[in-house]
């Protein structure tokens, strides 16, 4: 719950459906959740709704979150600091790269739930 006292809006962008959803069901008990596997439906529902954090794979098919994150950056950089990254481990230096110049938090999959939670909890509670 954000420090509003409503329950805090969360996007999970990831590709793997069972992990996204996972992810969601990790998350319902604090936060509303909205699950997309695309980029692509990841723009549109920050176009449609507001969302206190992101929590967001590095890698997607039709995209990354790199690219993503400097979209935000561009409309709402208080929003692109509350994104979170998920990564397999396996990135490439320009991930590593940009994953050393942000201060967005990163988790390596599969994550601790308690890591999970505690990441999600900080960047709603900034909002």
């Amino acid at each position: 719950m954000s420090e509003r006292g409503k329950r805090a809006s969360v996007l999970v962008i990831d590709d793997e459906e069972i992990l996204a959803n996972a992810v969601k069901r990790l998350l319902s008990s604090l936060h509303d959740v909205t699950v997309v596997h695309r980029i692509a439906d990841a723009r549109s529902a920050l176009a449609s709704s507001n969302f206190d954090a992101i929590v967001c794979d590095l890698m997607l098919p039709d995209g990354t979150g790199m690219e993503l994150h400097a979209e935000i950056v561009a409309r709402d950089p208080r929003l692109a600091g509350r994104m979170l990254f998920t990564t397999g481990g396996a990135y490439t230096d320009v991930a590593s790269s940009f994953l050393a110049s942000v201060s967005n938090p990163h988790i390596e999959k599969p994550f601790d739930v308690k890591a999970l939670r505690a990441a999600v909890g900080a960047l709603v509670d900034s909002a």
